[in-house]
C-alpha cells in the first residue's frame, strides 16, 4: 500500500510522522486501508517528548522484525544523533543508504542530524549517497529481487529487466497474461510520464506480480491488495488489474516528488492513484476514466452530504485521513475526476506543481484551475457535479 518516503519523526516539522508515506496509501484497491501500529505511534510519541532513548529501543524492536526497513534505520540514526553519538547515527545512515535510502535533503536540512552532521565522518554518507546515484542505484532492486527469489522460488517466477523505464519486473503469469500486462504498463507509464509526472524513475524499482500462496504469504492481514515502498523500490501487488494501476501511479508519482524535493499530501497521492484504477487509453494516449466501485460509494455520500469538506481534507495528515479511508478514497477519487472531466487533470498539475511552494496542500491550484475564490464554493460545484452523475448498477447477477 502508500508509501514512500523515509520520514523523519521530528526534523522536518511538516513531515513529522513515521515512515508512513509509503503505507498510508499503497495498499491499493481491496486493503484494509486502516494504518494502526502501535509501536510505530509510540516511537512517535516518544520522539515528541524527547525520549530519544525509548525511541531508539522502539526502533530496534521493529527492526528486530524487519531488519532492513530503511525508514526505522534512518530514523534510529536520528535517535542516536539526538542522543550525542554521532559515531553510531553515521553508522545507521550508512545502513539506511544501503537498504534503500537516497533522499540527500533529509540528510542535509534534518535538525535531528545536526550533531551527525558536525562529525567528519558525515562525508561518508553523502559519499555513499553519491555512488549509489552514479552506479544507477540498482542495488536496492535487485537485492528485493534476490531475496524474494530466495524465499518463494526462482524457478517460479520470470523476471524482466526494463532499463527504459528502469523497472525489474517479476511475475508468475503465463505468456499471454505476461505480455498483456506489460502492454498495459506500458501505456499507463508512457501516458503518466507524458501528461503529470515528466520522466521515468531515476533509479530502477522491483515490480512484483506474486502468486497467490506467496502473496497469502506476504500479505500477512490477507486483506492487503498491493503496496509500493517508495524507500525500497519495490512494488508488490496480487493481481494485474486494479491494485497495480493504483500502485503503478504511486511509483512514478514518489519518483516525481523526490526528484523535485515536494512531499504532496495524502488527498493528492491517494486520489490520484485511486483515480488511475479503472482507466482506459487509446491509440493517441487520451485517457478516459470508468467508474469502479468506489463511485456509488462517494455518489451516496454526496447526495447525503456527508462528504469531508475540501477546506478541512486539504489539511488531513496521514493518519487523519486513514483514520477515515473508507469513504475519503472514494471521495478523493471523485475529486480527482471532476478535475480530470471539468478542468483538465494535466491543467491543474502543471498548475500544483508551480504552486506548491506557497500552497502545498493544493489550495491555490485548485482554486486557479476552476476559476473560484473560496473552496467552500468549489466544494458545493463538485458535491452538485457528482450528484448529476447518478450511480453505477454495481449489483452482481
Amino acid at each position: 500500500m502508500t508509501n514512500g518516503f523515509p520520514l523523519p519523526v521530528r526534523g522536518l516539522a511538516a513531515f513529522a510522522l513515521l515512515a508512513t508515506a509509503a503505507l498510508a496509501g499503497a495498499r491499493g484497491v481491496g486493503a484494509a486501508e486502516t494504518l494502526d501500529d502501535p509501536i510505530e505511534d509510540r516511537v512517535v510519541e516518544a520522539f515528541g517528548r524527547g525520549d530519544h532513548a525509548t525511541a531508539e529501543r522502539l526502533l530496534l524492536d521493529l527492526l528486530a522484525a524487519d531488519p532492513g526497513d530503511p525508514e526505522h534505520l534512518y530514523n534510529l540514526a536520528c535517535a542516536k544523533s539526538l542522543q550525542g553519538d554521532p559515531e553510531a547515527s553515521i553508522g545507521r545512515l550508512l545502513e539506511a543508504v544501503d537498504a534503500g535510502f537516497r533522499d540527500a535533503r533529509f540528510l542535509a536540512e534534518d535538525p535531528d542530524l545536526a550533531a551527525a552532521r558536525a562529525h567528519p565522518n558525515f562525508a561518508r554518507v553523502l559519499a555513499a549517497v553519491g555512488r549509489v546515484a552514479e552506479g544507477g542505484g540498482r542495488r536496492a532492486a535487485e537485492t528485493g529481487l534476490a531475496a524474494w527469489l530466495d524465499r518463494f522460488g526462482a524457478s517460479r517466477y520470470r523476471v524482466e529487466d526494463d532499463p527504459g523505464r528502469n523497472l525489474l519486473i517479476a511475475t508468475a503469469l503465463e505468456g499471454d497474461s505476461h505480455q498483456e500486462m506489460l502492454a498495459m504498463l506500458d501505456a499507463q507509464a508512457d501516458h503518466l510520464v507524458a501528461d503529470l509526472f515528466e520522466r521515468y524513475p531515476q533509479t530502477p524499482v522491483l515490480l512484483i506480480v506474486a502468486r497467490p500462496e506467496d502473496a497469502a504469504a506476504f500479505f500477512a492481514d490477507g486483506t492487503t491488495a498491493g503496496l509500493y515502498e517508495h524507500a525500497r523500490r519495490r512494488l508488490i501487488t496480487r493481481d494485474i488489474g486494479e491494485s497495480l494501476r493504483h500502485e503503478f501511479t504511486h511509483l512514478l508519482h514518489h519518483a516525481q516528488m523526490e526528484r523535485l524535493g515536494q512531499r504532496h499530501p495524502i488527498w493528492i497521492q491517494e486520489g490520484l492513484a485511486s483515480l488511475y484504477e479503472s482507466h482506459r487509453i487509446d491509440e493517441a494516449g487520451t485517457v478516459e476514466f470508468l467508474p469502479n466501485s468506489r463511485h456509488n460509494v462517494a455518489y451516496r455520500a454526496a447526495r447525503a452530504a456527508v462528504t469531508r469538506p475540501l477546506r478541512e481534507l486539504v489539511g488531513l495528515s496521514h493518519r487523519a485521513f486513514m483514520d477515515e479511508s473508507t469513504r475519503l478514497y472514494p471521495q478523493t477519487r471523485a475529486i480527482f475526476e471532476f478535475i480530470a472531466a471539468e478542468a483538465g487533470l494535466a491543467r491543474f498539475w502543471r498548475t500544483y506543481l508551480e504552486t506548491y511552494p506557497e500552497s502545498p496542500d493544493g489550495t491555490a491550484a485548485l482554486l486557479a484551475s476552476f476559476g473560484e475564490e473560496d473552496l467552500d464554493t468549489l466544494d458545493r460545484r463538485w458535491r452538485r457535479w457528482v450528484i448529476s452523475r447518478g450511480p453505477i448498477d454495481d449489483s452482481v447477477r
